[in-house]
């Protein structure tokens, strides 16, 4: 009997050793990632983050803050020697500068019809930017629907932006955006929010809370396009990397993938916090959904189209049943 608490104690040092010594592995094999760019260790000091909404509550004060922020990146590409790789989307004037298309895409868009009978709110996925929305929103335009295509905070601009972006920062973008679009029509008119991916479970975080507080801009509809509602487990861990990635000689340990980045309107190289967040963002909106549901108020929400597909590799598709429409009224 006296050798079972040195039998645990030494399990658990074992345990605790072997992980050690994964962490360390993990580390040092992180080394073995590309070497990264301005683009991944820049800071772009005018984003947007939640501590500003007190500031700026309004659009309009958004998508300015938002100009400052590209013409900061433009400020941090132009002429760099990094910005080289010929077909890369930091290359100034070159095939896949976002600038040189007729629109960019990676900024917010409003879209507005000759006469507005509807609204909507577009919401984009995490790493991409409003272009993945944007025929969307034309198809909704042409039916009579002002649109924003809204970019969330730390995406368009550098991966090393996102990096930086919290859940948080993009509810409180999210609600900049819903209380705009909601403004554009009377009050018995269509609002909808359409989400694709992380943008999905963020617009039904917010019909979730516009349960509570109508001034926030309440939904009539949700459409949901792969809707992050359970991803892989592995992203809890997704923090793990910070005690070692703020030496210089571990800094890669912070990114899942290190990429060119040469899509003009959707990062390559992946930050491991991100996948964190959105990890966070989806234990938070369980939570909150399983306290609507208790009080009785889950009918309150509107009417919910998503779109998934059987051999989504990000989005776990049982979790669009189990955990979100297994959860709705009716």
């Amino acid at each position: 009997m006296r050798a079972t608490p040195s039998l645990a104690l030494w399990l658990a040092a074992l345990v605790v050793g072997l992980a050690a010594v994964v962490y360390l592995w993990l580390a040092i094999s992180s080394r073995r990632l590309p070497a990264l760019q301005v683009w991944h260790t820049a800071r772009l000091d005018a984003e947007f983050h939640a501590r500003d909404a007190a500031a700026v509550s309004k659009l309009a004060g958004y998508l300015d803050q938002e100009r400052r922020v590209f013409a900061e990146l433009d400020q941090l590409v132009a002429g760099h020697r990094q910005a080289a790789f010929p077909l890369g989307r930091y290359r100034p004037g070159g095939r896949n500068d976002p600038a040189t298309f007729p629109v960019n895409w990676n900024r917010s868009f409003e879209m507005r019809p000759a006469e507005i009978r509807g609204a909507a709110l577009l919401l984009h996925g995490l790493t991409d930017s409003p272009y993945s929305l944007r025929r969307t929103g034309e198809i909704l335009c042409e039916s009579g629907f002002y649109v924003l295509g809204l970019r969330l905070p730390g995406h368009g601009t550098v991966p090393a932006s996102l990096a930086e972006s919290t859940r948080r920062d993009w509810r409180a973008a999210v609600r900049i955006g819903a209380s705009h679009a909601r403004a554009q029509v009377s009050p018995d008119a269509p609002f909808w929010i359409i989400g694709y991916s992380n943008g999905a479970a963020l617009a039904l975080d917010h019909a979730l809370a516009a349960l509570a507080d109508p001034a926030l801009g309440r939904p009539t509809r949700l459409v949901l396009l792969s809707p992050a509602v359970g991803v892989s487990p592995f992203a809890a861990i997704g923090r793990w990397h910070r005690p070692l990635s703020v030496l210089p000689f571990f800094e890669k340990f912070r990114w899942h993938t290190v990429y060119p980045e040469h899509d003009p309107f959707k990062y390559n190289s992946f930050p491991k916090s991100a996948a964190f967040e959105t990890h966070r963002l989806i234990v938070e909106l369980r939570r909150e959904l399983d306290r609507v549901s208790a009080a009785g108020r889950i009918g309150g929400l509107p009417p919910v189209l998503a779109f998934q597909s059987v051999a989504d590799a990000t989005v776990r598709t049982a979790a669009v049943r189990d955990s979100l429409f297994l959860e709705l009224a009716g």
